[in-house]
């Protein structure tokens, strides 16, 4: 399919480095490249890993460009991408999603607008994306507050800093109850970009569903991470 102006992407990827992954970082760069993806997010668990070694050394480089990215899990609360994440991550852990909902004080954990605002504090632009919102066992955000879609409202406000949200759904649920939620958010006057993507533990199937961001070019190689990431902010996808 001819998507003159737009690059393929897939903004939640697992690998090796994900405890409950077994890809290796060089299979999952060209499981991505054989898929026909263009423009990704590496985004393993509490913690920063970047494909660009494996790209580079299978010269995949004019085919794939992947930005660092972090899984960060608040336990029966819910999963949060952020994208593209800073290098000094990879080596330090101080961004680390752990350390961001364990570091609080009496115990509790982050809420999701307080997690917002330490991501924010990172230097550098970046997506903060609302993963799986009605994952099962307390991995969706609007599920684990309760949100009701008929009345916008849940156990708590829905927090207003996420860049996108993925409304595909999950394979037990069915994308209808995330796609009720996002128009639900768009009703009351939360924006945000809806994203599809693959959330891929395994070789085989990465891009399934896949987001096209329209950059103006189809070359990877030509986006700049701001980019990319204004394109994802202003909502040009499809």
């Amino acid at each position: 399919v001819s998507t003159p102006g737009f690059v393929a992407g897939d903004f939640h990827l697992h690998s090796v480095q994900s405890r409950d992954s077994g890809v290796p970082l060089d299979e999952r760069a060209l499981s991505l490249a054989a898929e026909g993806l263009e423009y990704v997010a590496l985004t393993d668990h509490e913690r920063v890993m970047t494909l660009a070694p494996a790209i580079a050394s299978q010269g995949l480089a004019s085919f794939l460009y992947a930005v660092d990215g972090d899984e960060i899990s608040i336990p029966l609360y819910g999963h949060f991408n952020a994208y593209p994440m800073p290098s000094a991550a990879i080596a330090t852990r101080e961004h680390d999603g752990t350390r961001f909902w364990f570091d609080v004080p009496q115990g509790r954990h982050l809420t999701a607008t307080e997690l917002i605002s330490k991501v924010r504090d990172i230097p550098g632009d970046r997506v903060i994306q609302m993963n799986h919102p009605r994952g099962s066992n307390g991995k969706g955000y609007l599920g684990s507050i309760d949100f009701d879609p008929e009345t916008g409202l849940g156990d708590e406000p829905v927090a207003t800093g996420f860049d996108t949200i993925e409304v595909n759904g999950e394979i037990d649920l069915g994308a209808e109850s995330t796609m009720l939620d996002w128009f639900s958010l768009l009703k009351s006057g939360v924006r945000m970009t809806a994203v599809g993507v693959s959330d891929s533990h395994k070789t085989w199937d990465p891009g399934y569903p896949r987001t096209l961001v329209r950059v103006g070019t189809d070359d990877p190689a030509a986006v700049s991470e701001a980019t990319f990431v204004a394109a994802m902010k202003a909502g040009r996808v499809t």
